[in-house]
């Protein structure tokens, strides 16, 4: 699990399976649709997009969040992730607001990694977040939550799967228990106004 271009594609493949299996059995079936919808347009605006994201990462002792220059900034000569870097995040803005922003977090001796998928709709507001946790050790396996709101904050859809690292199979409650207790979850942002680099955004 060496950065965050290859936890990114590992997780947008889980995302769009997310997408086409999970999202779609809410009752609340309008809000989700239209959040479904403005993910998978996101997904796939990234992906003729690669090069318009802008790169941060949270580094430094006391950490701060700066700008990065080249997708491979936050690993060193080895390709792991450097130690004092604990979060890199890639954000796409489209016709003038942040769209698309993923972040991820990966640990030096490349045992996990954790990323979280978040789109916003036009006014700022989260459509729709998805959380994926993968670890080797001490207890391995792939965590996803995933979580969809309508356009005044309410939460309009849940759903947690744990799965072996393949995504074959789902765990059994003892072992998702266990992995559970070593997850790493990303932090989740309600606004765009919220998000702790949205200045180094707005400064291209």
């Amino acid at each position: 699990m060496k950065g965050a271009s290859q936890s990114h594609n590992r997780a947008m493949v889980a995302l769009a399976v997310a997408l086409t299996f999970c999202l779609g059995q809410s009752k609340s079936g309008g809000a989700v649709q239209a959040a479904k919808a403005l993910t998978k347009q996101a997904e796939d605006y990234s992906k003729r997009h690669p090069h318009e994201k802008k790169m941060f990462a949270l580094r430094g002792d006391p950490e701060a969040w700066v700008k990065m220059a080249t997708e491979e900034g936050h690993l060193d000569s080895g390709g792991m992730w450097r130690d004092d870097t604990s979060l890199v995040a890639f954000v796409w803005v489209k016709d003038g607001h942040t769209f698309f922003v993923t972040t991820t977090a990966g640990s030096p001796s490349g045992d996990w990694s954790a990323y979280r998928a978040s789109v916003y709709r036009t006014d700022g507001t989260l459509a729709h977040s998805f959380n994926y946790f993968a670890a080797f050790s001490p207890v391995g396996g792939v965590a996803q939550f995933e979580t969809a709101y309508d356009s005044h904050g309410k939460l309009v859809f849940s759903e947690t799967n744990f799965s072996d690292l393949k995504g074959t199979q789902k765990l059994s409650a003892e072992h998702a228990k266990q992995l559970q207790e070593h997850q790493v979850e990303i932090p989740v942002y309600r606004r765009v106004s919220e998000l702790p680099f949205v200045n180094l955004i707005s400064r291209g």
